[in-house]
């Protein structure tokens, strides 16, 4: 999919949005998005994203996000890593954050702990830490107790 201009020449090359609608909820991971995913219901889980997420002023994430730039207008609670963080005026965020750049409009919150993506040093431990509220509570431990029991499970794979 691409957007189009006057002489019909495709002026944007790219996959396609993905959206989430308002009264829409989600449950569980979304992963693999190479294009932008506008949420405007509610996603209760992880997700995973190489482009940008967009949490509109209606929309809410619980859970875990990675992505490359968040903006939020509406609500996420979770674990957040992101290369980039914009906090709309209506936005709120709350949990740990791991970024290396993050804006704050007037009006917007955030609330938890945050720090520089370069302070956790390598990514695949904070991808470890991205783990979904189902699995937590399969495992029967607390969340982070989770991060430890993903790493044994992996070397154990290996």
């Amino acid at each position: 999919m691409g957007l189009f201009g006057k002489s019909g020449q495709q002026v944007r090359k790219g996959t396609g949005a993905t959206v989430i609608a308002e009264g829409s909820v989600i449950r569980g991971e979304i992963e693999g998005l190479k294009g932008p995913l506008y949420v405007e219901g509610t996603v209760e889980g992880l997700v995973v994203s190489e482009a940008e997420v967009i949490v509109g002023p209606r929309g809410r994430i619980d859970g875990a996000v990675k992505a490359k730039h968040l903006v939020v207008n509406g609500e996420v609670d979770g674990r957040v890593v992101c290369e980039q963080l914009d906090i709309m005026a209506a936005g709120t965020v709350r949990g740990e954050l791991h970024t290396g750049r993050m804006t704050i409009e007037e009006g917007g919150r955030f609330l938890g702990q945050s720090m520089d993506l370069g302070e956790a040093g390598d990514i695949t431990v904070l991808e470890l830490n991205l783990v979904a509220p189902e699995r937590v509570a399969a495992l029967g431990r607390q969340p982070e107790q989770v991060a430890t029991v993903v790493e044994e499970e992996e070397k154990a794979s290996r």
